[in-house]
């Protein structure tokens, strides 16, 4: 995911760039290699998924997006990976995001795509809805213009049909998928890479995931670049 967000976005050598929903911050050393010099911090607002002994523990926010401590913070790059369909107000966080871009900046958002592909999996990870690529454009271009929207992971599509009709069909109590073994894990990870690469370059008609660039404004009267306050971090817990 983080080389197909290289491809889509071009940022500054120094970049400063946050992950919003980001968990243990495993995407935080990925996502510094974006940029020559960039460096990476991410929000996370439950401590229980951040390891106490993660060495990048220091580098997470534990506020709340629209929060007084990020107040003239500035990035260049800010992600939401799978994060804003939890969000009831899901307007209002990408409003947030926003205001903590640099001109120019890039915001990068992915979603569980298709309504028809709810499961049970979408109720224990209490997901609010589901996107289409004309409800997210609609979405993020009540802000600025998108620079691009499209699906992803479009295998996925007919099992996850198929699930989602089982599931209608023998509704049952949700509970939460198994691994698969290893060496379908390593198979399926080594395909979705591949499938990454090519969505990156082409546009699916369809796909279990979307994702959508949107890049603010360059410098204006009512929008200019301010100095990069210090990034003190409150540690999370």
């Amino acid at each position: 995911m983080v080389q197909a967000i290289g491809r889509l976005t071009s940022l500054p050598k120094e970049a400063k760039i946050l992950d919003v929903g980001c968990g243990d911050a495993l995407s935080l050393p990925a996502l510094a290699k974006l940029a020559d010099d960039a460096q990476a911090w991410g929000i996370e607002i439950d401590p229980n998924t951040i390891q106490p002994n993660n060495p990048l523990r220091d580098r997470i926010y534990d506020k709340p997006l629209g929060d007084e401590m990020y107040r003239g913070m500035r990035f260049d790059l800010i992600t939401a990976l799978d994060v804003i369909e939890h969000i009831d107000d899901d307007a209002a966080s990408i409003r947030c995001m926003l205001e903590m871009l640099n001109p120019g900046g890039w915001l990068v958002v992915t979603v569980p795509a298709m309504p028809l592909l709810w499961t049970q999996h979408d109720d224990i990870n209490k997901h609010f809805r589901r996107y289409t690529r004309t409800t997210l454009t609609q979405l993020l271009q009540q802000q600025y213009e998108l620079r691009d929207c499209r699906y992803l992971f479009n295998a996925l599509v007919v099992p996850k049909l198929v699930i989602a009709a089982i599931q209608r069909l023998f509704p049952g109590k949700p509970k939460p998928a198994e691994l698969p073994p290893s060496t379908i894990n390593r198979i399926a990870q080594a395909y979705f890479r591949l499938e990454l690469s090519i969505a990156s370059r082409l546009r699916m008609p369809f796909g279990s995931s979307l994702i959508a660039v949107l890049q603010k404004p360059l410098e204006t009267t009512a929008n200019a670049r301010i100095p990069n306050l210090p990034l003190n971090i409150a540690k999370a817990g």
